[in-house]
C-alpha cells in the first residue's frame, strides 16, 4: 500500500477573522460573550486542524512505514563473483545491481609526483578527480640562541597544499610545508620572534 498524499486546503472566506460576539450576560465589571464566526460569504471550507485529521495523517505514515519494514526485512545482500551486489528477498528472488559505473578513488602511493596516463580518461582529469592527504612530517629543530635561555610561545601554524594536475602528459604534482611561527620571551626581559618550516610528505587519492 502505496502512501496517499492528501492536498490540504485553506478556508477561503470573504472576511477572514470576523467574528460575532453575543452578550449573555454582563456586569459594571465584566460581560460573558458567545463567540460565533462572521465571515461573510464562504468561497472553500478548506481542511480543519481537527485530532480526526491529524491522526489520520498519523495513521497514513503508520501504515506506510510498516509496510516498507516488513518488505526488506527478510532481504540479504552480498558482492557476488560478477562484481554486482545482490540483494535476496525472502521468497529467494534475486535481483543485481551494476555499480561498476561509481566513481572509484585509488590510492596513488606518496611522492610530489604522479603520472596516471596509465588510467582510462586521463585526459579528461582536472584538480578536482585528485584530492591530497598530509602524511608525515619531516624533521625541524629550534637552537637555544634561538631560544636565549628563555621561552617561546607558538603564534600560528599553516599547513599550505598545493597540486597541480598536466591532462596532457597525466602528472600530477603536489606539495606541502608545515610552517610555525614562535613568539620568543627572552631571559633579560626581551622579545623577539622566528619561524621555521618543515617539508611534509603527502598521500594523493584519484577518484575516477
Amino acid at each position: 500500500m502505496a502512501f496517499v498524499k492528501k492536498t490540504w486546503k485553506d478556508r477561503l472566506v470573504e472576511f477572514p477573522g470576523r467574528r460575532l460576539l453575543r452578550k449573555i450576560s454582563g456586569s459594571d465589571t465584566e460581560t460573558v460573550v458567545d463567540i460565533y464566526r462572521n465571515e461573510g460569504d464562504i468561497s472553500e471550507e478548506g481542511d480543519a486542524f481537527s485530532s480526526a485529521n491529524m491522526n489520520d495523517l498519523e495513521q497514513r505514515i503508520f501504515d506506510e512505514f510498516s509496510e516498507i519494514n516488513s518488505n526488506i526485512s527478510g532481504i540479504r545482500t552480498y558482492v557476488g563473483e560478477d562484481g554486482k551486489i545482490h540483494f535476496v528477498d525472502a521468497g529467494g528472488a534475486d535481483t543485481a545491481l551494476n555499480f561498476s559505473t561509481a566513481p572509484k578513488i585509488i590510492n596513488l602511493g606518496t611522492g610530489a609526483s604522479f603520472n596516471v596516463s596509465s588510467y582510462n580518461g586521463y585526459q579528461k582529469f582536472t584538480n578536482s578527480n585528485f584530492f591530497i592527504i598530509p602524511e608525515s612530517i619531516g624533521n625541524f629543530s629550534i637552537a637555544d640562541t634561538q631560544m636565549g635561555g628563555g621561552s617561546a610561545n607558538t603564534t600560528s601554524i599553516t599547513l599550505p597544499i598545493s597540486k597541480s594536475y598536466n591532462a596532457q602528459n597525466g602528472v600530477l604534482t603536489c606539495s606541502a610545508r608545515l610552517n610555525l611561527s614562535f613568539h620568543v620571551r627572552y631571559s633579560n626581559g626581551s622579545s623577539g620572534s622566528f619561524s621555521k618550516n618543515a617539508s611534509v610528505t603527502c598521500r594523493a587519492y584519484l577518484v575516477s
